[in-house]
């Protein structure tokens, strides 16, 4: 049950009150709903209260959690200080996918020396087309699987043609840019090369 001085600890979480929180952190444990202050401290990109938080937060769980929203919100100071706290082999991929949900460009660059690209058919490179993130796309287009993600592309934008038109436009513009990708390059890469390949 929340209480109301964990509610206060998580407000000043949120606005990056440093001098708030360790005011609250006395009535109130900072560990209180899956580490929820440090959760909203790093998405909201406050290293400092990062810092304090991850000092008091018990980081032996929920550290997934708080790592994949920081991943997409695209704070890569937040996120550089939570990946002693997780496991980076097992989790890189999945923050990968959230960077580029995100437009995290930068994230995406820090994460792709322990992340496939290749993960989940190119889910990364999917993910950055259905949100429109252009730079995004262009980082990992040489990086991915072209041809499956068109095909996710074309799964998805039948899907939503009924309700969401101009949406599904967009979506096959984009794949219009990654069929022309691939013509280009003679093909999508389906292998990883020596830049994309796991240093862990």
């Amino acid at each position: 049950m929340t209480t109301e001085y964990t509610q206060k600890l998580i407000a000043a979480s949120r606005s990056g009150d440093l001098d708030e929180i360790q005011r609250w952190i006395t009535f109130a444990h900072p560990s209180d709903q899956r580490n929820k202050a440090l959760q909203v401290a790093a998405q909201n990109g406050h290293v400092e209260c990062v810092r304090l938080l991850l000092n008091v937060c018990d980081t032996s769980q929920y550290m997934d959690e708080v790592f994949y929203k920081t991943t997409y919100a695209g704070h890569l100071e937040c996120v550089k200080l939570l990946t002693p706290y997780i496991d980076l082999k097992r989790c890189a991929s999945y923050g990968l996918i959230n960077a580029a949900s995100g437009g995290a460009l930068d994230v995406l660059h820090f994460l792709l020396p322990h992340a496939d690209p290749h993960f989940l058919n190119s889910r990364a490179l999917f993910a950055a087309c259905f949100y429109g993130h252009q730079a995004c796309i262009e980082f990992l287009v040489p990086l991915s699987n072209i041809e499956q993600c068109i095909e996710q592309l074309e799964q998805r934008t039948k899907s939503i043609e009924s309700s969401g038109i101009l949406y599904a436009h967009n979506l096959r513009s984009i794949k219009e840019q990654l069929v022309l990708h691939a013509v280009l390059d003679g093909g999508s890469n389906p292998h990883p090369t020596e830049h994309t390949k796991r240093k862990i």
